[in-house]
């Protein structure tokens, strides 16, 4: 988490409500449009700019797909 919460920006709800298909590895860009609350529910975003894309970095590309292939999710 704190290598994705630094690298893309992101509010710690918003790095919990990541889902694989929001990680574009080619295209080197995240997309924001999902956070998880305080109940542990997928929500979504408060404000209409939220909902964004990102570019990922390189370190935090390499550090997801690590995750992805240790844990499927």
């Amino acid at each position: 988490m704190p290598y994705t919460a630094a690298g893309l920006g992101l509010q710690p709800g918003e790095v919990f409500g990541l889902k694989v298909p929001d990680v574009d590895f080619l295209g080197r860009r995240v997309t924001v449009e999902r956070q998880l609350d305080e109940d542990q529910t997928l929500v979504p975003l408060k404000t209409a700019s939220s909902y964004r894309m990102v570019p990922l970095p390189d370190v935090v590309g390499v550090k997801l797909a690590e995750h992805v292939k240790r844990t499927g999710r």
